[in-house]
């Protein structure tokens, strides 16, 4: 007997296997997609992620499970995502949490080692409680305004806006 004979026999043990094996994909996927390390974003290769101090005139790695705002040498230290283009790098955009989404955040991360986090404390995390801007806009966006979200976090070379700027890992 085929597997398509079994099937036709079994129609439900088929539906049932074929929405489980549906159902572990995704999970597996978001798994994937979400890092419920520290890092919000982009993914890194290792550990580490770019800060700035001077709103992304000059940068410094850092570790990447670090939630900005933070100290640093002195002065509030908040997520840099650096791009390349023609050689020359750039910080495209900013990251920063509001005290309600840093604290959301470490809880999220604390639920994450021991089981499932609650999904109202991931929205915080992520959405509500993440803000982000372009260097030298004085006003930060909150995560969830997803249209000014995609302006701010696509990406534009300085010099020739036809080439692809390319994201840096620390």
């Amino acid at each position: 007997m085929g597997i398509r004979e079994s099937i036709n026999r079994n129609p439900k043990v088929a539906v049932g296997v074929g929405a489980g094996l549906v159902a572990f994909t995704l999970v597996f996927v978001l798994f994937q997609v979400i890092d419920l390390s520290g890092s919000t974003r982009v993914p890194s290769a290792d550990e580490h992620a770019f800060f700035t101090v001077d709103d992304g005139k000059t940068w410094f790695v850092g570790d990447i499970k670090t939630l900005a705002p933070f100290d640093h040498d002195g002065k509030q230290a908040v997520r840099a995502y650096v791009y390349e283009c023609d050689r020359q790098q750039f910080v495209g955009w900013l990251e920063r949490y509001t005290p309600e989404g840093k604290k959301a955040r470490q809880q999220v991360v604390e639920a994450a080692k021991t089981g499932r986090p609650d999904g109202r404390l991931v929205s915080v995390s992520s959405m509500t409680g993440r803000e982000i801007k372009r260097p030298g806009d004085a006003n930060w966006t909150v995560a969830n305004d997803t249209p000014k979200v995609e302006a701010i976090t696509t990406v534009h070379c300085p010099r020739d806006a036809s080439h692809t700027p390319q994201l840096v890992q620390p």
